[in-house]
């Protein structure tokens, strides 16, 4: 009984530090259509500072982007944004943060470009078009180890039954 209540309070607390956590942090930066980047990062901190450079310069690039629609790029680049400031964030130090976050931002930019290479195409997308168009940008060599492989495979199993299952994804 003790050991419940001590683990309903530790929960709390945490949910509590969390959500003060959540207050402080501050969204900056603005997407391509001036819409702010969903980021969590405290804009104000060094990490906060570096991240914002490297996002900027991805919003920045028309030509990286210039295939896809404002719905899609918001998707992409938002996803981009996201995984530069985790990569920084990840990082014990700020100079780590600063090449954490550049070299995010090298990984990422192949993927964008991929991307708006396919939404170049007129006609509806194939998935697997789509994975082959991003194969090379993945940086995985021809094979996998089979349970990396079904993590991967499962992950986005899951991530397009979610999609599917969005009503506002079904109804553009």
């Amino acid at each position: 009984m003790v050991l419940g209540v001590l683990c309903a309070a530790s929960m709390f607390w945490a949910g509590a530090m969390y959500g003060q956590r959540q207050a402080q942090t501050a969204r900056f930066g603005a997407r391509f259509d001036g819409a702010p980047i969903n980021l969590t990062v405290e804009a104000q901190t060094p990490v906060g500072k570096i991240v914002r450079r490297a996002t900027d310069q991805l919003y920045k690039d028309e030509r990286a982007r210039s295939n896809l629609t404002d719905d899609e790029a918001r998707v992409v680049l938002d996803w981009a944004a996201r995984w530069i400031e985790e990569q920084a964030l990840a990082a014990p130090d700020e100079a780590s943060a600063e090449s954490a976050a550049q070299q995010a931002l090298a990984r990422v930019r192949p993927v964008i470009r991929a991307l708006n290479t396919l939404a170049a195409q007129p006609d509806e997308l194939r998935f697997a078009d789509a994975l082959n168009a991003l194969e090379p940008s993945l940086q995985v060599s021809r094979s996998m180890r089979r349970a990396p492989l079904f993590q991967v495979l499962t992950a986005l199993t899951s991530a397009v039954w979610k999609i599917q299952s969005d009503p506002v994804q079904q109804n553009p």
